[in-house]
């Protein structure tokens, strides 16, 4: 009996169907909007940081923007949070 001539055979890769590859390219755009969602948050806080200090600094009432700046944050902490979720969605076998 010579081995050199026995193969064997890998059981078989199974492959991502249509609906297995759609679902994933809806996850990763709705990853990539989130994504620019944080950034435009992150700036909004920036000049919303810039709009109190001046407002302070002129002598302004600062409780509308200073709610506003709390909101801001709050919003960026959950897109953050949701974009964990996506990620996980995006990461989880057989999705």
């Amino acid at each position: 009996m010579d081995n050199q001539d026995e193969t064997v055979n890998p059981a078989p890769v199974p492959r991502p169907s249509a609906g297995d590859a759609m679902l994933r390219y809806k996850v990763q755009a709705e990853l990539e909007r989130l994504d620019q969602f944080i950034v435009e948050c992150a700036l909004r806080i920036t000049e919303q940081r810039l709009r109190l200090q001046w407002l302070r600094q002129s002598g302004h009432d600062t409780g509308d923007s200073e709610t506003l700046l709390n909101n801001l944050i709050s919003s960026l902490g959950a897109l953050h949070r949701l974009r964990k979720t996506v990620m996980t969605e995006l990461q989880t076998p057989g999705q």
